[in-house]
C-alpha cells in the first residue's frame, strides 16, 4: 500500500522516492544500482526482489527481462507490484491484479510511478508529471513528485512514512558526497514534508556550514513561532505580524538566509499564518 517513483539523470544517477502508511518504507521498497539501475517492490511486497533486482541489474539485463525474471519465480505475483528502471532508462512494471486498488503504474521518459491502494487516481499522474516537468538535482526533483503524489491523494489510508535513495557516479560511499542521497522518515504525522526537509538538511551538510545555518535559523524561527501562537491566544496574530516585520527588516538576518540560498517565501507563509490568526480573533 504504497506509491513510488523510480527515475533517472541524464548523468546515470539514478533514484527511488516513495511513501507508504505502513511503517518504515524505506527499508523494504527502494533499491538503487549505482550506474546500472533501480527499482521498487511494493504491495504485498516480496522482498527477495531488491537484492535479486538490483544483482540482474548490475549483470547488464533489461528491465523487462528483469521484471519478467522476478515474476516467473514468484507463486503470488498477482499480489505485487513492481517497477524497474535499467541502465538506458528502458522502464518496466507490474500491477498484479489482486493489488490492492485504485492500483496502477505509468511509464514516462527516464521514469516509472507506480502505486496500490491510492487516495485518488491522480496521484500516479502527479508523480510522473511533476518529475517531467521539473528541473534541479534528481533528488530534488523527486521530492518533488512525491510531494505532488501526496497532494493528490496519496496513500489512501493515510501517512506514516518515506524514503528517498538516490545513487550518481559521484558516489564514493561516503556520507557527505553528492552523488548519494539515502533518507529515511519511519514513522512521522507528515512523513513527505519531513522527508523535504531533511534533504534540506542533507543538502546543508554537503555544501557546507553557511547552508546549515540557516536552515537551522529558519526552523528556530517556525518553532518560535509555533510557541507564540500556542501562548498568547487573543492578540497572538497581531504580536506575530510585528514580530515578522522586525524580523523581515533585519538586514543581517536576511543576509544570512539569503548566503544560504533560501529565499524569504517562509517569512511570507508565517506572515499569512499571523493575518489568518487575527481574522480568527476577530
Amino acid at each position: 500500500m504504497t506509491y513510488s517513483l523510480v527515475a533517472r539523470d541524464e548523468d546515470g544517477t539514478f533514484g527511488v522516492v516513495t511513501a507508504s502508511r505502513s511503517l518504515a518504507v524505506g527499508a523494504t521498497v527502494p533499491a538503487v544500482a549505482p550506474g546500472a539501475g533501480a527499482l521498487v517492490t511494493q504491495a504485498y511486497t516480496n522482498t527477495t526482489f531488491a537484492a535479486r533486482g538490483v544483482d540482474l541489474l548490475r549483470r547488464g539485463l533489461g528491465a523487462a527481462e528483469i521484471l519478467d525474471l522476478l515474476l516467473r519465480s514468484d507463486p503470488e505475483g498477482s499480489r505485487r507490484q513492481v517497477a524497474v528502471l535499467g541502465l538506458d532508462g528502458e522502464a518496466a512494471a507490474w500491477t498484479g491484479p489482486d493489488c490492492t486498488p485504485p492500483a496502477g503504474h505509468l511509464l514516462g521518459p527516464g521514469c516509472v510511478a507506480a502505486g496500490n491502494c491510492l487516495g485518488g487516481a491522480p496521484v500516479l499522474g502527479a508523480l510522473r508529471d511533476t518529475f517531467m516537468a521539473s528541473t534541479g538535482t534528481l533528488a530534488h526533483r523527486l521530492a518533488l513528485a512525491l510531494t505532488a503524489g501526496q497532494e493528490a491523494g496519496g496513500d489512501g489510508r493515510g501517512r506514516q512514512s518515506s524514503a528517498l535513495v538516490v545513487r550518481g557516479p559521484g558516489d564514493d560511499g561516503g556520507l557527505r558526497n553528492a552523488g548519494r542521497v539515502d533518507l529515511r522518515v519511519d514513522d512521522h504525522a507528515d512523513p513527505v514534508g519531513e522527508l523535504c526537509r531533511l534533504l534540506e538538511l542533507r543538502h546543508a551538510d554537503v555544501e557546507g556550514p553557511d547552508r546549515a545555518t540557516a536552515l537551522r535559523l529558519t526552523g528556530d524561527i517556525a518553532r518560535e513561532v509555533d510557541t507564540w501562537l500556542a501562548a498568547t491566544g487573543r492578540g497572538g496574530g497581531e504580536r506575530l505580524e510585528k514580530r515578522l516585520s522586525d524580523w523581515a527588516r533585519d538586514e543581517n538576518l536576511e543576509h544570512r538566509l539569503l548566503h544560504g540560498r533560501i529565499d524569504l517565501t517562509l517569512l511570507e507563509r508565517l506572515r499569512s499564518r499571523g493575518r489568518s490568526v487575527r481574522r480568527s480573533e476577530g
